[in-house]
């Protein structure tokens, strides 16, 4: 197979594949986080089911707003990911995804599951047990995706993608 050195290579399926899962595990479903959270605290907080001394663990207002500008910064990177250009975006991409996925499993990850409150502390409970169930698949999910993102944006057909164009073959020229 001859390859024309002037021919842009396309993005092959697995960055497709890498940025669309990382976009849905690093800006989705932290976003949809944050919106439930928001709409149990004005459900909770408003109108004649009003409930005294709802809280709920981990909903500052600061960790809302850091979730929800690391999920749009990550986007807007993923964005710009996506179109190719400029080629060290390809790094930056990485290097955000594994950032991430640090600053999430410390952040928000690691709170519900080295919580262990007493009965006293919060009664009856099914959704504590929720919580750490939940932190626990959004940790395994995390690192599938960032392993995926680091061994595919490494991987030759990657690299010529942000790159712009092949390397020459070097057993093309053994073979002449």
């Amino acid at each position: 197979m001859t390859i024309n050195p002037t021919e842009r290579p396309g993005r092959p399926l697995g960055v497709t594949l890498a940025i669309v899962c990382s976009v849905v595990v690093f800006s989705f479903i932290p976003l949809a986080h944050v919106y439930f959270l928001l709409r149990i605290r004005h459900i909770m907080s408003f109108g004649p089911e009003s409930v005294v001394g709802f809280n709920i663990t981990g909903l500052s207002t600061a960790n809302l707003l850091l979730e929800i500008g690391l999920s749009i910064s990550f986007l807007v990177i993923a964005v710009i990911t996506w179109r190719g250009k400029p080629a060290y975006m390809r790094h930056v991409f990485v290097g955000t995804v594994l950032l991430l996925g640090v600053v999430f499993t410390v952040a928000f990850v690691l709170p519900p599951l080295l919580q262990n409150p007493t009965l006293t502390e919060t009664g009856l409970d099914s959704g504590q047990d929720a919580a750490r169930r939940q932190a626990i698949n959004f940790l395994i999910a995390t690192a599938i995706v960032s392993l995926y993102v680091v061994w595919y944006m490494n991987r030759g057909p990657a690299r010529a993608f942000y790159r712009g164009y092949y390397l020459p073959d070097p057993d093309a020229k053994d073979a002449e």
